[in-house]
């Protein structure tokens, strides 16, 4: 789309021309600058309802990414959820949640409560546990996907805890992007609740289950969220294969250039989650540190995102990048930390950044704080 975008703007460029050459030849200085103006119009018109398209393509990307993660549709991807819960829930489908429901109570789990998530609007559930199996046992209802239900359940295989998902959701979301290598998913469309619990209790391995009480369901599923999300984001984001899976959901599938600027959007917003996270975890190790100070550098950067870490912010992207200028055009693994550190040590000392030690999760990175010049531009920026 946008390669076609560009030639055809190539070919109304030259016609535009040669029609004001043939306006001014013929019909003076007055009526050339008239319809110079009517064709900038028409450029800027054509140009903004072209972004407006692409815009659209790239959320309908995104959104489907949110649907491969969890089985529902949503626009962004949070970082973090946290359920609230709602005792008197209104559901749009009462009699599938009650005949779900019945089936928990039937095969002897506990209700945990009923919740909405605070950050996905769409999206309602009713948690509860079998305390005797450490399974937690979920039932969703969105409004893309329905009814249907997850059981979850944690088993230590001698060296982690590996986690158990198997569901009856129907979503072709499901399966779509890859899971953490911990994880152990199993997708049945439509079983039935008692099939779905058999088939867990004999296919998860033998070792120390993780147990579960009806009290820690809320906290449970809100840290599972923030895992998978963290492990995704130290990914770097989504693959080519996966973005090109995501967007070939329900057909339509979008072009090349499209696709490569919805999988740029979605690793830079990825990178920026993963620093997030980063910080986060490095100012609860170090409470004296301030996050908006703090820059965090992993491996996971590529050569673009080392070099706007380096810029000064009042900048805002004019200058050529600092790795380009060295002819530094790939990072190999390991390299981004050991690249910043060096082009770093090249400042002058009083616009370098600070090491301030390391983080390991949910990956490892080097945080530092800022040049006080690049604080006190940021300020000045803010209050701009």
């Amino acid at each position: 789309m946008v390669s076609a975008f560009l030639r055809v703007l190539l070919v109304l460029i030259i016609v535009s021309a040669l029609v004001l050459i043939y306006i001014l030849a013929t019909a003076g200085v007055g009526a050339f600058f008239k319809a110079l103006g009517i064709i900038l119009v028409l450029f800027i018109v054509l140009a903004f309802v072209v972004l407006i398209a692409l815009r659209l393509l790239i959320n309908t990307v995104a959104k489907k990414l949110v649907g491969a993660l969890a089985g529902m549709q949503h626009p962004g991807t949070p970082r973090r959820i946290q359920l609230v819960p709602k005792p008197d829930l209104a559901w749009s489908d009462p009699a599938a949640v009650q005949q779900q429901t019945d089936d928990f109570l039937r095969l002897g789990f506990a209700e945990a409560g009923t919740f909405e998530i605070e950050q996905i609007p769409n999206m309602k559930l009713r948690g509860f546990c079998l305390a005797s199996e450490s399974i937690h046992g979920v039932l969703y209802e969105s409004a893309d996907s329905g009814v249907w239900s997850d059981l979850i359940c944690y088993v230590n295989d001698g060296r982690q805890w590996l986690h158990y998902t198997y569901t009856n959701s129907p979503s072709e979301h499901l399966g779509v992007l890859k899971k953490p290598p911990h994880s152990v998913n199993v997708r049945a469309p439509g079983v039935e609740l008692s099939k779905l619990l058999q088939r867990l209790i004999k296919e998860r391995m033998a070792g120390e289950r993780r147990e579960v009480t009806v009290g820690d369901f809320k906290t449970r599923f809100e840290t599972a969220w923030a895992e998978e999300i963290d492990w995704r984001n130290s990914q770097g984001g989504p693959t080519e294969d996966e973005v090109r899976a995501i967007a070939g959901i329900g057909g339509n599938v979008p072009k090349d250039d499209v696709l490569e600027i919805a999988r740029e959007q979605l690793t830079v917003k990825a990178l920026e989650q993963l620093e997030e996270s980063l910080l986060e975890n490095f100012v609860a190790q170090h409470p004296a540190t301030v996050a908006t100070e703090l820059v965090a550098i992993h491996d996971r950067l590529r050569p673009k995102d080392v070099a706007r870490k380096l810029r000064h912010p009042s900048t805002h992207g004019i200058v050529p990048d600092v790795l380009e200028e060295k002819g530094v055009k790939d990072l190999p693994p390991g390299m981004p930390r050991v690249v910043f550190a060096a082009v770093n040590q090249e400042r002058p000392v009083e616009s370098r950044f600070t090491w301030l030690g390391a983080i390991e999760k949910p990956i490892s990175a080097d945080v530092y704080r800022l040049p006080p010049e690049f604080m006190r531009a940021a300020d000045d920026s803010g209050r701009g």
